[in-house]
């Protein structure tokens, strides 16, 4: 198969013909702007996933940058065990779960009167950004900037092809740094209650987490915390929004929410690529690695696989209400499964929620097209509706 663009073209429009032509021709492909194997079928790009003996975050577990998720072995396991505690339902209810309905609400209040709305910039974003920044303790100013900053950072760090976001790359990680370096200062002097407290609190008890561990960390929280649930807040709206009867069925049962985000995220993976690094000499598709191969398992393309999913280019809310299916790989699977896969589905339910009851006839708006975009992040560039006031 030949070498295509990622950030312009057929693929950047619509990846999934591709994804479906690479997993039938060639499925481990060798990509030259990537300089790395892109992993198409499920089995693959599981095996990657949750293979941590083999495969590996980064080029060795032990990057400059102590990201959890990029971390291998002990390291990673510490870490792990002081950040899961904070973000599961107990972690949660009450640093954030009493605060969703009225965040969620103060998005709405600012456009429901207009009987029009562009959903990303309006709700998905500031609602992801103002939980995480009640998390970390961010003053509201600063929101806007430090999402848009972080999220050009770690694009960056996925698509090393990109000149552009290359050349960008140090001056955005540097203010981004110097942001949370001075925030963690305020916090050790004057702690906030919030999970930033508990992390400054993992640094000082014992040096549990040492300084750089921590800085790295909360960064990193802004990306975990906000894009992916940017992605899936948009694209959930948007796939019931063009599906209207599947729209009417979880307007009349809300029970149908969760089956929802599940289709959703299987269908439009809000984070793409699952980067790996073989550690050993090990076989993937067919193919030998040798230590140091980059490989990128694409959820996009693993989540569709027919192998797996009947009619998997099918949005269907009753897909994830059967028993025994195969778990979608839109929040990782295995030691590396996403830390904050809960506080996106409880964010992304709270706000279709809040749509559902503030909102009638519900619709996208004839005069703007919906477009996605983005390699590792992915999802509508802008979501256009039109609603009667509830």
């Amino acid at each position: 198969m030949e070498q295509f663009a990622l950030e312009s073209g057929p693929f950047a429009e619509d990846p999934y013909p591709i994804f479906e032509r690479l997993r039938r021709e060639a499925p481990v492909f060798w990509h030259e702007g990537l300089q790395a194997y892109i992993v198409t079928r499920y089995a693959d790009c599981r095996r990657i996933a949750e293979d941590a003996v083999n495969f590996y975050n980064s080029p060795d577990g032990n990057p400059p940058i102590p990201y959890v998720m990029q971390l291998a072995g002990a390291n990673h396991a510490r870490l792990r065990k002081l950040i899961n505690p904070a973000f599961s339902p107990r972690g949660l209810a009450n640093a954030v779960e009493p605060a969703l309905v009225g965040i969620a609400d103060e998005m709405i209040d600012r456009f429901i009167d207009r009987g029009r709305a562009e959903l990303v910039d309006e709700l998905a974003e500031p609602m992801a950004t103002r939980v995480i920044s009640l998390l970390l303790n961010v003053d509201r100013s600063r929101e806007k900037w430090m999402v848009k900053t972080a999220d050009e950072m770690l694009e960056a760090e996925a698509n090393p092809a990109n000149a552009e976001l290359q050349k960008d790359y140090p001056e955005k990680l540097a203010a981004l740094r110097a942001m949370f370096a001075a925030r963690l200062a305020e916090e050790r002097r004057s702690p906030s209650g919030n999970l930033i407290t508990e992390l400054v609190q993992a640094e000082q008890d014992g040096g549990k987490l040492s300084a750089e561990e921590l800085l790295a960390n909360t960064m990193i929280l802004v990306v975990a915390g906000v894009e992916t649930t940017k992605r899936l807040v948009s694209s959930l709206i948007y796939l019931l929004l063009s599906h209207p009867d599947q729209l009417r069925q979880v307007r009349e049962d809300r029970a149908l929410l969760k089956p929802a985000i599940e289709e959703t995220l299987r269908l439009h993976s809000p984070n793409q690529p699952i980067m790996r690094f073989a550690q050993n000499e090990v076989e993937v598709g067919g193919l030998t690695m040798q230590p140091g191969t980059r490989l990128y398992g694409m959820r996009g393309a693993a989540n569709r696989d027919p192998e797996v999913w009947p009619d998997p280019d099918r949005f269907d809310i009753h897909r994830f209400t059967a028993k025994g299916l195969p778990p979608h790989l839109s929040f990782g699977w295995g030691p590396h499964m996403c830390v904050g896969a809960y506080l996106s589905r409880r964010e992304t339910t709270v706000a279709m929620d809040r749509l559902l009851d503030r909102t009638r006839d519900l619709r996208l708006d004839p005069d703007h097209e919906v477009r996605y975009i983005g390699f590792r992040n992915r999802g509508p560039k802008a979501l256009h509706v039109l609603f009667e006031r509830a």
